[in-house]
């Protein structure tokens, strides 16, 4: 386990669970703050996010960096958190980021800019947002110290780490002390308007994440080493619905903090969104954030929520290595029942959370990809069409139990390539030359590369090639530019002795290649995307749409190792139409070129992680409810206890010998020495089981 964790923050970081209860307006009374703290203590919860600020960030306490409200009581904060330390509680101070009505009223030059044309009727609250490249910014920092210092906070909760309105959406920031800084860094000035079809506004976008980390990264590392033992945790936003106008960068960014982020009630997003925060910064196990209240709803607020919606967040956070925190709704004591129970499930499995990740398979993400390769006729992404092609390939893996890591743009580096057997781009379009010859490299020296859809492109500012950063490497010659659905001929004899069809179609769109010098392994045929009514004078269907075919799926050998390329972005297809013969087909190729570090016959639809820690190896097993096998478009996901169904017996098998076998989770364990190999066997799983491994 990181000694990190266990050290700073008060043990925060390994604690099962965390609450948030904050003031919203008003001081609460020193009553009220003790009846929540033994309510606390009686249910078990070691962790509490409360808030020296009111809603809005207006600090209530007498701060000597910020202005503060009159009735602001230091001393009401200095007694909470000695109370909270006495119970064996963990205090964070929730704050936002980028918000300081009080300081944005007493300097507006400080104000975030925002791009385009000014609204009538927007809200004041975009007005509250202050630039941390103005004065403000090494103001929050001497803010921060107080709170972890004179008012002894185990460490602050960052919401807000966003550069735009959270009102009107509109992107910021073009304020005197941005513009500056970005004309002494580039000679250019920022641009006017979004625009992502326009060169001169990605190199700003790409500066403008980069100078973001810079300030997190300063404001973590000024707090640590003055208060060694506290810890920043930053809400991390670009994901599903937040995106690129945050400026959170989706790049690999070593910092002395914890990277944390929301779920926004999208439990199919939770497995993804742990392993990318680890590929972001892996010095604390990972957290994810979401409201105390039943699944079904958005905004409940009735007592006692179902538990098996808070139960499933946190388990199958504790799946991907992390951990889980929620925010109160109504009243604590409106939960007292429901923290009980999920004090009673995690306790037994906190300290089994995370470790050392098997990293077998290696799923790139790209930001660059996500921002630049997709851009709509407004001029601003289609961050979708990324999204479905990463979670597509992330969920067809998880049912073929091949233990999967994130790396993201940055990391394709040979210092990260070496760390995993095989490496998978779904339709990683923006490729840096230096990524694409990091990863020609990788394959030489033995690694297993597997491409899918569009692959290389474009550069990784977006910027149209003649020829793809991996074209000439692989032998393509040409590829069609109009995507549509291949029906398959399969050549490779391998596919068909797995099962595969002769004649078969995957999930995904494909503009079919022509390439030379590989090992076809299936041939592709389709008719391009046409006008639905296309007919003669005399009422018969015009033949104007010829038959297309090409290559569709290419192996090629290179030095020690090999690449294989699927023309169709299979990944996308699968995150909205889940194919068996999809996930046949990608397990067949895996299986043929890579050796699995364990075996299951667990179904597809359970989840299956291996974690090393301190002497031990564990494992996690999450009974994934059917709906959460597909990406949503919209809405939320309801789980109740009856998406559960009890699985049979099942057998993991490893070839490294182990003397003992357990379960903390609860549930019966088997273990059976083999000659060559050692079978683990578990009765049966519900939602969630826990086994560790002792030699």
């Amino acid at each position: 386990m990181n000694i990190l964790a266990k050290r700073n923050g008060a043990g925060y970081a390994l604690t099962p669970y965390r609450i948030e209860f904050r003031p919203q307006r008003d001081l609460h009374k020193r009553e009220e703050l003790k009846d929540v703290l033994d309510l606390l203590y009686a249910r078990k919860v070691k962790a509490w996010w409360y808030s020296v600020a009111a809603r809005g960030s207006i600090p209530l306490f007498r701060s000597k960096a910020l202005p503060f409200r009159e009735d602001a009581d230091t001393e009401l904060y200095r007694w909470l958190v000695e109370e909270a330390h006495d119970r064996g509680i963990a205090m964070f101070s929730w704050e936002y980021l980028n918000t300081a009505p009080l300081a944005a009223a007493q300097h507006p030059e400080w104000r975030f800019r925002y791009f385009g044309e000014e609204k009538a009727g927007r809200s004041t609250r975009d007005d509250h947002f202050v630039c941390y490249n103005s004065p403000y910014g090494e103001l929050l920092k001497q803010y921060c110290l107080e709170v972890v210092g004179e008012l002894g906070f185990d460490g602050i909760w960052f919401d807000g780490c966003y550069m735009h309105s959270d009102h009107s959406g509109r992107m910021a920031c073009r304020c005197s002390y941005c513009t500056d800084k970005y004309r002494q860094a580039t000679g250019q000035s920022v641009p006017e308007t979004v625009d992502y079809r326009n060169a001169g506004f990605r190199r700003f976008a790409d500066w403008r994440y980069d100078d973001f980390t810079a300030y997190w990264r300063s404001l973590s590392r000024y707090i640590r080493e003055r208060k060694e033992n506290a810890i920043i945790a930053l809400n991390y936003f670009n994901r599903i619905g937040h995106d690129e106008r945050s400026g959170s960068p989706l790049r690999r960014m070593p910092m002395d903090a914890m990277i944390a982020s929301e779920s926004c009630s999208k439990p199919y997003q939770l497995l993804l969104q742990h392993r990318t925060l680890r590929a972001l910064n892996d010095n604390y196990p990972t957290e994810v954030w979401d409201y105390f209240r039943d699944a079904a709803q958005h905004a409940s607020d009735v007592p006692e929520p179902e538990p098996a919606s808070m139960l499933f967040h946190a388990r199958c956070s504790a799946t991907a290595g992390g951990y889980a925190s929620f925010g109160f709704e109504a009243p604590p004591s409106s939960y007292a029942e429901l923290m009980s129970a999920l004090s009673a499930a995690l306790d037994p499995i906190a300290e089994y959370v995370g470790g050392e990740p098997e990293r077998c398979i290696a799923l790139v993400l790209s930001g660059a990809t996500k921002d630049y390769a997709y851009v709509k006729d407004d001029g601003c992404p289609d961050a979708w069409q990324t999204w479905k092609a990463v979670h597509g390939m992330h969920n067809l893996l998880n049912s073929l139990h091949w233990p999967t890591e994130i790396l993201l743009d940055n990391m394709l580096t040979p210092d990260f390539l070496n760390r995993f057997k095989a490496v998978i781009l779904p339709d990683v379009r923006c490729l840096s030359d230096a990524s694409a010859a990091h990863l020609q490299q990788y394959v030489e020296r033995g690694g297993f590369v597997l491409l899918s859809g569009a692959c290389g492109i474009l550069t990784e500012l977006g910027e149209e090639r003649k020829r793809g950063a991996l074209d000439e490497w692989f032998g393509i010659k040409g590829r069609d530019t109009a995507p549509s659905r291949p029906l398959l001929d399969i050549r490779d004899p391998g596919l068909l002795a797995s099962g595969i069809p002769s004649s078969c179609m995957l999930t995904g769109t494909a503009m079919l290649m022509r390439t030379e010098g590989g090992e076809v392994l299936a041939a592709g045929r389709y008719r391009k995307p046409m006008p639905r009514h296309s007919w003669s004078p005399d009422g018969i269907a015009a033949n104007t749409n010829p038959l297309h075919s090409g290559d569709a799926i290419v192996r090629k050998s290179h030095g020690n190792g090999a690449a294989v390329w699927l023309a169709s972005n299979v990944g996308a297809g699968y995150a909205e139409h889940p194919s068996l013969r999809t996930r046949e087909a990608v397990g067949a190729i895996l299986g043929r070129h890579l050796e699995r570090p364990f075996r299951t016959d667990a179904p597809a639809n359970v989840v299956v992680t291996r974690w090393e820690q301190e002497g031990r190896t564990v494992f996690h097993l999450l009974n994934m409810p059917q709906s959460l096998l597909h990406l949503p478009a919209n809405g939320n996901s309801a789980i109740y206890p009856e998406d559960f169904t009890p699985t049979r017996p099942i057998s993991i098998r490893l070839t490294e010998s182990w003397q003992t076998a357990y379960s903390p989770s609860g549930g019966t364990v088997r273990i059976q020495r083999e000659e060559t190999e050692t079978c683990i066997t578990l009765d049966s799983l519900e939602q969630h089981a826990v086994i560790v491994l002792n030699r």
